[in-house]
């Protein structure tokens, strides 16, 4: 399913006004005032409305005539509620193209072209994508025609040393010297994981959520070492191994055992226990690293040159 950007915000919004509802409790028949949901969420009033018969079309609420919209049900039932983010069609082609390399059905270099055609593309939707993903490192720009994935992911194995090297470093980032924690931001890191577990399990999942509630963790602790070859060193993992470790978010079982282990470790260095925090932060890594490479073992791996 695609959807259009409008269509995206639109539930988007809806989504968040469930998640304030939900937050804050509001009681069945809670009227939902569009100039107070402008100025919390910071959007204009159109868009408010737009989200707000989003939410009558999905049972959240109601319209009154003169009246305006009210909650049909109390906050602690509307986590329940609410589609899956459909994908927009630069979405579905993004990961298209990632299944087709993955799948070996699209060359390590290959043109603009060759995408409209393999995929029924328009030429703007492909230049967005593409410029998207080099923007995020999992592609170059050729300086004549064309594009290129990078070395590193046509070698299976060079997944499995990223994450060798992660278990190195990430721990290290906690007992470094300068290392220094931010009550505020970890707080806050605490309680997104705390609401995506909620959201995991009332059924709504966004994959993009998923993955940045998870980079947006590590890139985090690295950065209270206070050293930016750490964070930057993490932000590089984790642009690359975007492209393989999407397909295994649908392990939801998974997704809610790495939230835990996350907090588990947002507990350690809370109290300052960091030797302890920074050995859980490598079993962690470990065991992310044995579901990542069991989700890609039927990927198809490019033969090495001693391989027959």
């Amino acid at each position: 399913m695609t959807a259009s950007k409008r269509d995206i915000r639109r539930i988007q919004l809806a989504q968040q006004i469930l998640h304030l509802a939900s937050k804050a409790d509001w009681p069945y028949g809670h009227h939902l005032k569009e100039v107070g949901l402008s100025e919390t969420l910071s959007v204009s009033r159109s868009p408010i409305r737009s989200a707000l018969a989003q939410l009558v079309a999905w049972g959240a609420a109601s319209k009154r005539p003169n009246k305006g919209y009210f909650l049909e049900f109390a906050g602690d039932e509307l986590l329940a509620m609410g589609d899956t983010l459909p994908q927009t069609t630069e979405d579905s082609l993004y990961i298209n193209i990632i299944d087709a390399r993955i799948d070996q059905k699209l060359r390590e270099v290959f043109t603009q072209a060759d995408v409209m055609s393999a995929f029924s593309a328009s030429r703007s939707v492909v230049e967005h994508v593409l410029w998207r993903m080099t923007e995020e490192g999992l592609l170059e720009r050729l300086k004549g025609r064309g594009w290129q994935f990078p070395e590193i992911f046509d070698d299976f194995l060079s997944w499995q040393k990223g994450y060798e090297f992660r278990v190195l470093i990430e721990p290290q980032a906690i007992l470094h010297r300068n290392f220094q924690i931010d009550n505020e931001k970890l707080t806050a890191c605490r309680l997104e994981h705390l609401d995506l577990i909620d959201a995991i399990e009332s059924g709504r999942v966004v994959a993009m959520w998923l993955y940045d509630t998870d980079s947006n963790f590590h890139e985090l602790i690295a950065s209270f070492s206070q050293n930016g070859f750490f964070t930057q060193a993490i932000q590089y993992q984790n642009r690359l191994r975007r492209m393989m470790e999407y397909r295994g978010y649908s392990n939801r079982n998974r997704v809610i055992d790495w939230c835990n282990e996350h907090l588990a470790i947002i507990d350690e260095l809370e109290r300052s226990r960091f030797e302890r925090a920074a050995e859980l932060m490598r079993v962690h890594l470990q065991r992310a690293a044995d579901t990542a490479l069991m989700s890609i073992d039927n990927a198809p791996r490019k033969k090495q040159p001693n391989q027959r």
